[in-house]
């Protein structure tokens, strides 16, 4: 990662250092350790999605209802905005509503009652779709429509309760994505999947 961003703040080097910085800065303390011995601390898909290892990038997060995945995403979009200049980012949800959802999440993160740092980032007006930062970064929302997914072209394509897709749509967002170099960070283009699993032998499954 590089040192700086064209922010406040120092990037994180180490998942220490990530977590310190969410909860100096977001009052977030995100659990480090699964429930579960054979499961993953919700903290571990953040290190996962923040820092750009070499290796496969896509990832699957398959949790129960209510069990923060949604938020989660928008932490997850909130750092590579911030840290990632240039990056862009596109949130798919099983509904339009779904993506709203995620939206909303990362609107407060950018509150300047929640930071007054982050809120100082924001170009312009938060949209009820996109959210652009003075660093260049941005994020928005697709349909669920071959038109709105196969004309991007982004690094990070985030996708939420994938079980609800429709098969030909997840299909088509399999291509969208592309590497990038992001104020020095090598952003390889990515697909994150965030679902419980609605129905047997679903998309998700």
């Amino acid at each position: 990662m590089s040192d700086t961003n064209e922010g406040a703040w120092e990037t994180p080097r180490t998942p220490d250092e990530l977590h310190a910085w969410l909860r100096e800065e977001i009052g977030l303390i995100v659990p480090r350790g699964p429930l579960i011995a054979t499961h993953d601390a919700p903290f571990d898909y953040l290190v996962h999605a923040f820092f750009e290892t070499p290796g496969v990038r896509d990832c699957v997060v398959w949790a129960n209802r209510g069990g923060g995945k949604t938020f989660l995403g928008a932490v997850a979009t909130m750092l590579d905005l911030v840290f990632k200049p240039g990056i862009e980012v596109r949130i798919l949800g099983g509904s339009m509503d779904q993506s709203r959802r995620m939206h909303a999440h990362l609107r407060r993160l950018f509150d300047p009652r929640t930071s007054e740092g982050l809120a100082a980032m924001v170009r312009g007006r938060m949209g009820e779709k996109r959210l652009t930062l003075t660093n260049g970064s941005e994020v928005e929302l697709l349909a669920q429509s071959h038109t709105s997914v196969r004309g991007t072209r982004v690094q990070k394509l985030r996708c939420d309760e994938v079980d609800l897709f429709h098969p030909d749509v997840w299909e088509a967002a399999q291509l969208v994505t592309r590497s990038k170099d992001c104020g020095g960070v090598l952003v390889r283009g990515s697909v994150e999947c965030l679902s419980t699993m609605h129905r047997p032998f679903g998309v998700m499954h």
